[in-house]
Order: structure tokens, then sequence, then C-alpha cells
């Protein structure tokens, strides 16, 4: 115990790193989901909490891939604080759209990922998470604080939206 407080193990200083890269982003998307600096601080200490519990699964720190697996996770933490506050201060249909609607939609496009941005975040997350970052469906009702048999059920449901979407720009050949 003492050594580690001497000598920090690798799996600290790839934290430390993961923090270092990625925290002024994981705040701004806090923050643009929350409009509320000291609830975005929050839902970044609660993102990198659930980073640091998942550190092992990032292989790289400095890559696309795990720029979106941050963002995927603070955006969730910010979301989820959005809604307990929600919860606890009824706040207007006003305010509801204006927090979680301020992020403008992709132009129209016709491929793969355009079609995944167009998805609801409730299908993206777990399919972004599953087939870009390589999770397990365990792992990813762990992130996203979901049951197994629900992640299941969203990844199933994304991708029968995703090949309907696609098929609707004339792209047939999509695989599942």
């Amino acid at each position: 115990m003492l050594f580690s407080a001497i000598a920090p193990n690798r799996r600290d200083e790839r934290f430390e790193a993961l923090y270092y890269e990625y925290r002024q982003l994981m705040f701004a998307v806090a923050n643009g989901v929350l409009r509320d600096e000291a609830l975005a601080e929050d839902a970044v200490q609660q993102a990198f909490l659930k980073l640091f519990e998942n550190i092992d699964h990032i292989p790289e720190i400095c890559c696309p891939k795990t720029k979106g697996f941050v963002v995927i996770i603070v955006r969730r933490a910010a979301i989820d604080l959005y809604r307990k506050r929600k919860r606890q201060n009824e706040l207007s249909f006003d305010e509801i759209g204006e927090a979680l609607g301020g992020a403008a939609e992709p132009e129209e496009g016709f491929g793969l990922t355009e079609a995944i941005m167009k998805l609801p975040e409730t299908y993206s997350s777990p399919l972004l998470l599953k087939y870009s970052h390589g999770c397990s469906d365990r792992e990813i009702a762990q992130i996203l604080n979901l049951t197994l048999e629900n992640v299941r059920k969203r990844i199933t449901r994304a991708k029968k939206r995703l090949s309907e979407m696609l098929a609707e720009q004339g792209v047939h050949d999509v695989g599942r």
C-alpha cells in the first residue's frame, strides 16, 4: 500500500494521462447539456469515476475511439444529472427542450456514421460502445447503468432502425 503511494502503478498513470487529455472536452460536453458549471463539474467527476472503473478497456489514451468513448460517458453522466435535477425541480417543457436540444442535427448524408449520429442517444450509445469500442453487453450495461436485457434490446432496435434509415437512403447492403 505504501509502495503504491510512492510509485504509482501503470493504471494510475494511464488514468492521469486520460484526465489531462480530456478534462476540458468533458467539461464542455457536460456544460453543453446542463448549462450550469457547477452541475457540469459534478457530471465530469461522475464520468471520471466511471472511466476509472473501465480504464482497462481503453487501449490508447489519444485516439478517436477513446475520445468518442469519453464523450459518451460524460454525456450520459450529464443527462443522468439533468434528469435527476428535473425530477427534483419539475422544470418546464421549454427548459427541458432547451437543455436537451442544444446540439444541431448533422447534415443530411448517406453514410453509416451520419445515420448512427441521427439515432437517438438511447440507441447510438450502446451501439457505439459495442461495435466501435468493443465492449461486451455486460460492460455496456455497467457503463450506462442499464440491465443486460435492456442493453440487448436497445442494440437490436438500433440495428433495425439503422437498417431502415439506410434503406430509405438507398443503401440496401447493410450487415447485421
